[in-house]
């Protein structure tokens, strides 16, 4: 049986690797998937948070609707909250994602930031991935970080069933394509609550105008 463990994000190495999850969480989370159709994923700017869209060019990914406040979710969305164990971060956002043949996520980084530069728009500080279930032959589909600067070494990251990987939003990474198989995971991303994130998108879309600027 895996014991649950809670200690700050700040004590940790900068990849985390750990079993957060139930096997009656993954339960009931495949059983959403069962019973919800997804739908394409959307992509959004690498600078700041603009109205996303699809493209199949540069993130093939199917999203369910599962919101982290919701239902069954918000049991799951605290176990994630006490796991980070700080109080200046919360989970803001899931996406339930489902890979088939073929789908991929290129490079990118979840903070949704410049290089060097601190106002981040996303409010994400902390990126995690469940593997929540995935087929027998699955073959690629593998998580690969980079870390904050693109050009050094990689980390590629193969999660089990019900494995969680912890890493800053700000590392560059990317899910290369499934070449056979499906797998389904959850991708949480813990950092400022989700009103802080929304008024920082708005700052961001100044900033971009010129309409706004940070003395």
């Amino acid at each position: 049986m895996r014991r649950e463990i809670h200690y700050p994000m700040a004590s940790r190495s900068k990849i985390r690797l750990d079993f957060i999850l139930s096997k009656k969480d993954l339960k009931q989370i495949v059983s959403f998937t069962k019973n919800n159709k997804p739908r394409p994923a959307l992509l959004y700017d690498t600078n700041v948070v603009m109205d996303g869209k699809v493209d199949v060019k540069k993130r093939d990914t199917l999203v369910y609707d599962y919101r982290y406040t919701e239902g069954y979710a918000s049991l799951i969305t605290a176990k994630f909250n006490r796991f980070v164990d700080d109080d200046t971060c919360q989970i803001n956002q899931f996406d339930l994602l489902e890979y088939g043949e073929g789908m991929f996520f290129e490079t990118h980084m979840d903070s949704q930031g410049k290089e060097g530069v601190n106002h981040n728009p996303s409010g994400r500080v902390w990126s995690s991935s469940t593997m929540i279930d995935c087929t027998d032959d699955l073959e690629g589909g593998d998580l690969i970080l980079y870390g904050p600067r693109l050009g050094g070494t990689s980390r590629t990251i193969r999660l089990e069933k019900g494995q969680t990987v912890f890493f800053p939003s700000n590392y560059y990474h990317e899910v290369t394509p499934v070449i056979k198989g499906r797998r389904t995971v959850l991708v949480a991303w813990s950092g400022k609550p989700y009103e802080v994130s929304v008024k920082r998108n708005h700052e961001a879309r100044g900033m971009e105008s010129g309409r706004l600027t940070f003395l």
